[in-house]
């Protein structure tokens, strides 16, 4: 599956494939990530692998690159030969092709200062490291991963770690023997067009709820004296009434403006509105 995918991301010349191997222990995967690679007719020029793991002591062995034959699997016996030099102890020792292609250094997947070279991986292999983090610490993993993977990379998880990724923004490839997955990529919901009203009907303001008479409203009222005198005209009873809707409505400032112009036309001042409402 390794060198399906890595056949099709294919880099123009110059733009070698960039693998991250993490963490790497003492270097079996990184190591086997370059056999795959020279087996798929890659050159040493056309990819790079970069090497992590928390532990020096594991990085140290891991660049010696010496082997028991515990360390080997699968059925193909022809990758001893290729890749590895045997010793007189019975151990393999790496084929310097290999080692010349992987870089191994030491870092933390959780740490905030991280070198600068540890972006844009078309590739990057965290098997089996998240399953031992609580779900912030996976989160703060997946974090930095997002960071040092292309936006079209792959990220090779473990079995037990797909569902955290499929949480957080990674989708499946379904690529048969492994657990690879890519950044999902949702397109944008559709903003609901404004429904177009005819321009004849407007929205219908909400109904307000009964309300007593503003103080503005009961000081415009007139005194009995005035009532005994001159009882409001159709005109004047109108303005009332309109001014007691705006004031129910809560239009406080249209009712003293209605209040204001109802007096001018009576032939009062109307000085009585200096307090407001």
């Amino acid at each position: 599956t390794t060198q399906a995918r890595a056949l099709q991301r294919r880099l123009p010349v110059g733009q070698p494939l960039r693998l991250l191997s993490l963490p790497c222990s003492s270097g079996e995967e990184p190591y086997s990530m370059a056999i795959a690679m020279f087996d798929a007719d890659f050159a040493a020029h056309e990819f790079q692998i970069d090497a992590l793991d928390i532990s020096q002591r594991v990085i140290e062995h891991a660049t010696i690159g010496q082997y028991g034959v515990n360390a080997f699997r699968g059925d193909d016996p022809g990758i001893r030969e290729r890749y590895f030099q045997r010793e007189a102890d019975g151990s393999h020792r790496i084929d310097e092709r290999l080692r010349a292609v992987v870089r191994f250094q030491c870092g933390n997947i959780l740490g905030s200062t991280m070198p600068p070279s540890l972006t844009d991986y078309d590739i990057v292999f965290c098997r089996n490291l998240l399953i031992y983090f609580d779900r912030p610490t996976q989160l703060r993993a997946l974090t930095n991963l997002k960071r040092w993977l292309r936006a079209d990379g792959l990220l090779f998880t473990g079995p037990a770690e797909a569902g955290v990724l499929s949480q957080q923004g990674f989708e499946s490839l379904d690529a048969a023997h492994s657990f690879a997955f890519r950044r999902r990529t949702l397109p944008c919901p559709p903003v609901p067009a404004r429904p177009i009203l005819p321009a004849a009907v407007k929205p219908r303001a909400p109904s307000p709820l009964p309300l007593r008479a503003t103080s503005a409203v009961r000081r415009m009222a007139p005194s009995p004296a005035a009532k005994s005198e001159s009882p409001p005209t159709g005109d004047a009873a109108a303005g009332l009434r309109k001014i007691t809707e705006l004031a129910n409505a809560g239009r406080s400032a249209e009712a003293l403006t209605a209040c204001a112009q109802q007096l001018t036309q009576l032939g009062r001042p109307p000085s009585c509105f200096s307090g407001g409402v």
